[in-house]
């Protein structure tokens, strides 16, 4: 259930993406009138993308947009480095593109410095007013739309009380997560004022890569009662992903909450 539950919170948000891109494309040219050039930047690799990035192609082309024929795609990869986020946007938005596609937060910020004119699609991205992405979720106006994947404030507390309500005499909640990503900072600041609160103590691990989950999840299973997973590293996108998953971790399913699998700030 939580494998389909974080496959359709990947999926989702990029067929629903390219929804709205297909209506900004739309308004610059009908499919058979034009070739129309869409710009893509992402911090991951094509090894190291989600999986459900295909859906996202597949959906425009059941738009009637198809590469080679009336669409261009100049796609940009950072290859986990996100330094290079802004050059990547730099370079696609030299190639006069009709709308551009980032996939995370990150992303999508160096593409609204990077352009005010162009059309924005962001995925994935933090909350929008947190991160300054939009002043106003009524009226954000400016060039950016897309869908955000952050939360309302509060929902770290209501985490710590599902896992009370499930582990007795729940003490110690270890936090597995990518410390570079926007929302993991946001969420690891809530879960650290909200834990004292109910009397237990935070245990935070962080990882950079994906090859260092299993000594994460061994070493929250030495200190901890429970196991709050937050925004992991891209390369746990690769075959590779599943060797230390919560199977091998050592706690029964139920004390494993997913907060998110993907890196999608």
């Amino acid at each position: 259930m939580i494998q389909r539950l974080l496959l359709y919170a990947v999926v989702l948000p990029l067929v629903w993406s390219a929804t709205v891109l297909g209506f900004s494309l739309s308004r610059a040219a009908e499919p058979a009138q034009r070739v129309v050039r869409v710009g893509f930047v992402s911090p991951y690799s094509p090894s190291t993308a989600p999986p459900a990035i295909k859906a996202f192609w597949i959906r425009l082309r059941e738009l009637g947009y198809v590469e080679g024929q009336n669409l261009t795609i100049e796609a940009r990869w950072a290859d986990d480095r996100y330094d290079r986020l802004p050059a990547l946007v730099a370079n696609v938005l030299e190639h006069k593109v009709d709308v551009l596609v980032t996939s995370t937060t990150q992303a999508t910020i160096a593409a609204r410095n990077g352009t005010s004119t162009v059309p924005i699609v962001g995925v994935g991205m933090a909350e929008p007013l947190r991160t300054g992405l939009a002043t106003s979720l009524a009226h954000p106006g400016g060039n950016l739309t897309g869908l955000s994947q952050g939360w309302d404030e509060g929902i770290g507390s209501k985490w710590l009380e599902l896992l009370q309500e499930t582990v007795p005499r729940l003490s110690t909640v270890a936090v597995i997560e990518d410390p570079e990503t926007p929302i993991a900072r946001g969420l690891a600041k809530e879960l650290e004022a909200n834990a004292p609160t109910r009397g237990m103590r935070l245990l935070v691990i962080e990882i950079h890569e994906a090859g260092a989950l299993g000594r994460a999840f061994e070493q929250a299973r030495r200190k901890a009662q429970a196991v709050l997973i937050s925004l992991l590293p891209s390369s746990r996108h690769t075959e590779s992903k599943s060797q230390h998953w919560p199977p091998s971790s050592g706690y029964p399913p139920c004390t494993i909450c997913a907060i998110s699998s993907m890196r999608v700030d």
